[in-house]
């Protein structure tokens, strides 16, 4: 399948790397479609992390779970974005990229290490009187 057509294929490239960008997509149009009904769907059945972005992952995943491998993208997914932080409220400061060019708890992994609440939002920490970035 992955063949040039003159040598019988389809020519679709690498079906793996499709693959990750559709659940990428998919995981990229679920914080901006939280009216619609498949956002409903899955926020009823995971919940939701704080972030906005992923199922909440505490909940026991079936093998067969289609959002499973949607939130497993996030992680790769995270590298290539950062987060616009507003008031704080959606935004992890420790996990989320939103100063610099990595999350801080790579830019500082011994403050992370003694860290309690490892999903605390900014603004939590830093207040959400004003708006940060």
């Amino acid at each position: 399948m992955c063949k040039l057509r003159v040598k019988g294929g389809l020519r679709f490239g690498k079906i793996s790397l499709r693959n990750l960008a559709l659940l990428g997509k998919w995981l990229w149009r679920y914080p901006r479609e939280s009216t619609t009904l498949w956002h409903q769907v899955i926020l009823s059945i995971y919940g939701t992390h704080s972030n906005g972005w992923d199922a909440n992952t505490l909940v026991r995943w079936s093998h067969r779970c289609p959002w499973k491998a949607i939130a497993q993208v996030f992680q790769d997914f995270s590298k290539y974005t950062r987060f616009m932080v507003g008031d704080g409220e959606r935004i992890r400061f420790w996990e989320d990229l939103w100063w610099g060019d990595q999350p801080l708890r790579s830019q500082y992994p011994r403050l992370f290490r003694e860290v309690t609440d490892k999903n605390i939002l900014i603004s939590s920490i830093l207040g959400s009187a004003r708006p940060f970035s």
